[in-house]
């Protein structure tokens, strides 16, 4: 069984439908495809996630995000806030988008996980913000958007360990009509290239 197989095994309204209680067989087959275990676990620890890191969307949680932003976008596109409409890939619970989208960098937002799990859970947690934030179970590297679609795309940090860096970069590149900077949670501030200059090397 390998994750599409998996992942699509019961559809709601066309998305895969969480799983948080996996098979023995799910498991088993979870130790051969690292997708299906993210899928796995995060669909298991979706409901409780928040809690048991601590996220939060109050001013602590919105300050740490915003600072992480600021620490790498040079102060000229600062000045260009809030774009229309960013993109997170591998969302979580919504800690990063959600938070930003609070903070005044982007007007609306687009969630996107291999986990359906997290992916209800983050569209959840932006209506109850009231935000207006809409979710998309989907591989990072696929992503499901036309090009030009996004002013900002943002992702974990676990992107950069995808093969093919240059090309993916380059993808996610295609669906930001901007795509000036590429960021996320744990960003240090020594390198504020653009994201397309940083797909041709």
């Amino acid at each position: 069984m390998d994750y599409q197989e998996s992942g699509t095994r019961s559809d709601v309204a066309g998305e895969p439908a969480p799983n948080p209680h996996a098979t023995a067989d799910e498991v088993e087959a979870a130790r051969h495809d690292s997708k299906l275990a993210q899928v796995l676990y995060h669909d298991w620890e979706a409901e409780s996630y928040d809690e048991k890191w601590s996220i939060s969307y109050d001013k602590r949680c919105i300050d740490y995000a915003r600072g992480r932003f600021d620490a790498i976008v040079p102060a000229d596109e600062q000045r260009k806030l809030p774009y229309d409409r960013a993109l997170e890939l591998g969302c979580g619970s919504g800690f990063f988008l959600l938070n930003l989208i609070q903070s005044g960098v982007a007007r609306r937002g687009s969630v996107t996980d291999l986990s359906p799990g997290m992916v209800k859970v983050a569209t959840r947690n932006g209506e109850n913000l009231g935000l207006d934030v809409d979710g998309r179970v989907a591989d990072a590297e696929g992503i499901p958007y036309e090009d030009d679609t996004f002013d900002l795309v943002v992702g974990m940090p676990s992107c950069i360990t995808f093969p093919m860096w240059s090309f993916r970069c380059a993808r996610w590149c295609g669906c930001s009509s901007r795509a000036d900077v590429s960021c996320s949670p744990a960003s240090r501030p020594r390198s504020a290239t653009p994201m397309r200059e940083r797909s041709r090397t």
